[in-house]
């Protein structure tokens, strides 16, 4: 099911860059700030395999949103303004399941590698996908 959406004059998120940009940032930041840290406290991390099955979810989550958003023949990119609002698949349980799967493969790296120190900056990155739900919302709640 999908609705039209016309009637907003700026119904982009207002990102500064692409989502994957932002948790790419904040991943490179952690992992740098993990390596460091683990050679000042001689510590390794935490590697363990359940971080693997994060990423499979988290990227076949991704390509299962994007389907959705392509059959809605609305834009996937975030400064291109919304045509559609899509609320079936993946919507229907998250208004941002992309952003879930972006999450998933940032928890998933950190843990499948040991980067204890990089789920640190991962509150940053929720954080940020917090405030462009919000946004959402609000949209939302207008129409």
């Amino acid at each position: 099911m999908t609705a039209n959406w016309q009637n907003f004059d700026n119904d982009n998120p207002e990102v500064i860059t692409f989502p994957p940009v932002i948790f790419a940032t904040f991943f490179i930041m952690g992992a740098i700030t993990d390596r460091a840290l683990s050679h000042t406290l001689n510590f390794d991390g935490f590697h363990h395999p359940s971080g693997w099955a994060l990423i499979v979810i988290g990227l076949l989550l991704v390509g299962w949103a994007s389907n959705h958003f392509v059959g809605a023949k609305t834009p996937i990119n975030v400064r291109k303004p919304t045509t559609t609002v899509v609320t079936d698949g993946p919507y229907k349980f998250s208004r941002n399941p992309m952003y879930v799967a972006a999450t998933m493969v940032y928890a998933g790296l950190a843990v499948a590698f040991g980067k204890s120190v990089t789920l640190v900056f991962f509150d940053s990155v929720s954080d940020n996908s917090a405030l462009r739900r919000n946004r959402t919302r609000r949209i939302l709640s207008q129409s």
